[in-house]
This record gives C-alpha cells, sequence and structure tokens, in this order.
C-alpha cells in the first residue's frame, strides 16, 4: 500500500541550523531572541560516538570471546564560518583559551546545535556539555582566488545529548545537563 502524499515522511534538510552558547538560565531567552551573526555557521561536523569495547577471553575455551562495553569516546565538535569582523562570543572564548596557560583554567561552556524547520522552530537539538576549544583555524590567503575568508573553531567536549521536544522541554534538559555537571 503506497502512502499519500499527505502521510508521507520527508526527512528536515540539515542546511537550516543555529548554534549557540548556552546556560541552564539563558536557553530559553537565546531561543527567543532569535539569530545574530554569532550563531550562524556554514558547517558543523564531529557529532560522533563511538562506543570503546574491551574483549574478554572465556576461561577454559580459548576460541571463544567476548565483546563488552567500555566507555563512549566522542570526536571533536567542528564548527565553520565565514570570518566575523564584529564582536563574537565564540571567538572571544576561543581566543582566550588560546591566548592564556593552563594556570588560569579552562572555562567550559555548553553548546546547543539547533535543527530548525521552515519557520523557524526547532526540530531537534544536540547539546554538546562542558565544551571548550581546542583549535582555532583560519582559512588561507590567495590573493588569486575570490573566495570568502572561513573561520574553523573546535571544541572538545564531556558528552552530547541529543533532545526532540518543544522549546521548554529543551531548557529544561539544559538544565539538568548543567545541574550534572556542577554535582
Amino acid at each position: 500500500m503506497f502512502l499519500s502524499t499527505e502521510d508521507a515522511y520527508y526527512p528536515p534538510p540539515a542546511f537550516y541550523f543555529n548554534v549557540q552558547l548556552v546556560s541552564a538560565l539563558s536557553v530559553t531567552s537565546t531561543m527567543i531572541s532569535g539569530a545574530n551573526i554569532d550563531n550562524s555557521f556554514q558547517e558543523v561536523e564531529g557529532i560522533t560516538a563511538t562506543v570503546q569495547t574491551e574483549d574478554i577471553v572465556e576461561g577454559g575455551e580459548n576460541r571463544y570471546k567476548h565483546r563488552v562495553p567500555t566507555s563512549v569516546d566522542y570526536s571533536n565538535l567542528v564548527l565553520k564560518r565565514g570570518y566575523v569582523t564584529k564582536f563574537s562570543e565564540f571567538a572571544e572564548w576561543c581566543m582566550a583559551r588560546q591566548e592564556s596557560t593552563l594556570t588560569f583554567g579552562i572555562k567550559p561552556k555548553n553548546i546547543m546545535l539547533s535543527l530548525l524547520d521552515s519557520e523557524g522552530s526547532i526540530l531537534t537539538a544536540w547539546f554538546f556539555v562542558g565544551a571548550w576549544p581546542v583549535k582555532m583555524e583560519t582559512s588561507g590567503f590567495n590573493s588569486m582566488d575570490n573566495k570568502y575568508l572561513i573561520e574553523n573553531m573546535e571544541f572538545t567536549y564531556q558528552y552530547y545529548s541529543q533532545v526532540k521536544m518543544d522549546p521548554l522541554s529543551i531548557a529544561a534538559k539544559a538544565a539538568r545537563a548543567l545541574k550534572e555537571k556542577l554535582a
């Protein structure tokens, strides 16, 4: 049996998204305030979680081994965008980390990546908890190319979680994640 056009499911396009620095207290006001130049990125990579395993050889029966999970490894989150010449909270955070030494400590923040529908409402969001910048890169300069200057920001993070809910539930999830981190 075929689905009618009204019942057909189409995956959402991945080109309409928003990236924000969030805390439990600011997530709802940030979502309501709308997008700004600092939230606009052309590409996001690194939403990867890999379960590491360990092989345990069965005692007395050498031809069998059991693979058990040990931990989860997360790849770095990479954000790419056209170079921003105005004030950028993302760029300031990256530069502060790059220019300081470890004696000043690491100041982790939470990053929220939101996939949006055609009206700009959040379809789903990913929360990257305890993120901090590990790399900042600016594309090369070439007088023979007519290309935009691109900046790449790379972050490590403790873990991420995906939420497929309304904005208030997303705010509650962010608050719980922040509370867990502070506990």
